[in-house]
């Protein structure tokens, strides 16, 4: 079986927010590229199973909807969502729960580096808490794209 475990979608490069169109156009050349539903499709029939991640940035200024995800994976078989949640906006842990309600998402995912907090920090721990006691897995992406806003020492691994 082949799982592709990190898949992203989204309409236009501005749902990155601040400074993707520039990363964009350095991998691909393309002014803007887009990860439309159509091409997400073609590139994953490869694999039995596909994660694809949301993604959520206030600092960023970013958002992929999960609605946009949750469409996406309700009409296409073998796609897993995974909900793009912010841990620094402040509804967070009411969403987070609302959003592992829901059949298209199978897990959270989180990027420190591209929303502006430390893995460790408090503010995050109840989405850990609440990841942990529903078995859900929660992805913490160490950058995706790497803005100039993107902040480093929120990606290292250690």
């Amino acid at each position: 079986m082949i799982v592709d475990c990190h898949t992203h979608l989204w309409s236009n490069s501005s749902q990155l927010g601040s400074g993707a169109k520039l990363w964009i156009e350095r991998q691909s050349g393309k002014a803007d590229a887009t990860a439309s539903p159509a091409d997400h499709a073609v590139a994953a029939a490869c694999a039995d199973k596909t994660l694809v991640l949301g993604f959520r940035s206030r600092y960023l200024n970013a958002d992929v909807p999960n609605d946009f995800i949750a469409d996406y994976v309700r009409q296409n078989e073998g796609m897993i969502g995974i909900a793009g949640i912010d841990p620094t906006e402040d509804d967070y842990v009411s969403t987070a729960q609302r959003l592992l309600d829901r059949q298209e998402f199978r897990g959270l995912a989180i990027s420190p580096a591209l929303q502006n907090f430390h893995p460790t920090d408090s503010r995050v721990m109840p989405l850990y808490e609440v990841c942990s006691r529903r078995k859900a897995p929660l992805f913490i992406l160490a950058g995706t794209h790497m803005p100039t806003l993107g902040r480093m020492e929120y990606a290292r691994p250690m």
